[in-house]
């Protein structure tokens, strides 16, 4: 999202529905007035000049996408896109390129995420008890939790309004998340005063001073793979929680497997693991790897 403005030039941008939406609301109202910029349905072949591109959900948040494009040779090239493991539909591809957030042999998780889902359930249960929840995370892990907790727990939520806009693009493309207000609205300033509720922040852009002798703050992170399990309590009104968006490097592993790729591109662009990841592909998965390059593009084409 941070490098859309950039890449508004005069080439044709595909995205998804949900991104759309989602870009639509961050950015601003001028953008369904270009035709250049276009959305299309997950698991729906589209036809640009003589190729076909797929795109199927990748589990990190909403909108995100895996990317299949089948070249007029019949080449079938792969992007992962921001990916979580396991996934239900995952791509077919000759050559994969695939991110490497997950990509580190060091980032190995001693739990699985069903144990991390399961310990952020039982830790807000027990401390709504007691009063009022802060749950910070960034936004695509925010979406990941309140669809867990919304299905297990019956609590309302407070929002600051670019959430709540967002969550209501959550219900529009069915995710399971309800019972929220905007901070500021009269719903959200008397449960603001009451002792059930969870207030839901962004790292990046909200601190906001709710004042609450109960006020429990729980981190939701994937960045605590030295742990033997996903919750780190560092007081008993602040806790941090493995949650991730992202599969681990055994996830990713098992992802570039799953796609039956036989060329592996690390992503080079991004994350800084794709020299050792594509090193482990060789090595663990017998699959021919390298990192990405300027000059990858010119070969796809012959």
């Amino acid at each position: 999202m941070q490098d859309f403005s950039t890449s508004k030039g005069l080439q044709t941008i595909l995205m998804s529905h949900a991104t759309y939406d989602l870009i639509v609301l961050e950015k601003n109202a001028e953008i369904p007035n270009r035709t250049t910029i276009k959305s299309i349905g997950n698991n729906t072949p589209y036809e640009i000049g003589e190729s076909e591109i797929l795109i199927l959900d990748s589990g990190h948040m909403l909108g995100a996408i895996q990317t299949q494009v089948t070249l007029s040779n019949g080449k079938r090239i792969g992007y992962s896109g921001d990916f979580n493991w396991p996934l239900t539909e995952i791509i077919e591809v000759d050559t994969l390129i695939v991110d490497c957030t997950g990509g580190s042999s060091k980032r190995e998780y001693h739990y699985t995420q069903e144990d991390a889902n399961l310990s952020l359930i039982e830790l807000v249960v027990e401390k709504l008890r007691q009063g009022p929840i802060m749950l910070k995370a960034y936004r695509g892990t925010l979406q990941h939790a309140l669809t867990i907790l919304s299905s297990e727990i019956n609590v309302d939520l407070i929002c600051p309004p670019d959430i709540y806009k967002e969550l209501e693009i959550y219900q529009k493309h069915s995710y399971n998340i309800s019972n929220f207000y905007l901070a500021d609205s009269k719903e959200g300033r008397e449960l603001i005063n009451s002792e059930r509720y969870i207030y839901i922040c962004d790292t990046r852009k909200h601190n906001p001073a709710i004042s609450h002798d109960s006020l429990v703050t729980i981190q939701l992170s994937a960045y605590m793979t030295g742990h033997k399990h996903p919750v780190l309590e560092f007081s008993n009104k602040s806790y941090r929680i493995a949650l991730s968006g992202h599969a681990d490097f055994d996830g990713t592993l098992a992802y570039i497997n799953a796609t039956g790729a036989k060329e592996i591109i690390t992503d080079n662009t991004r994350a800084g693991h794709a020299i050792e990841l594509a090193e482990e592909i060789k090595s663990r998965l017998n699959i021919n790897a390298r990192p990405s390059s300027n000059e990858l593009i010119n070969d796809w084409y012959h």
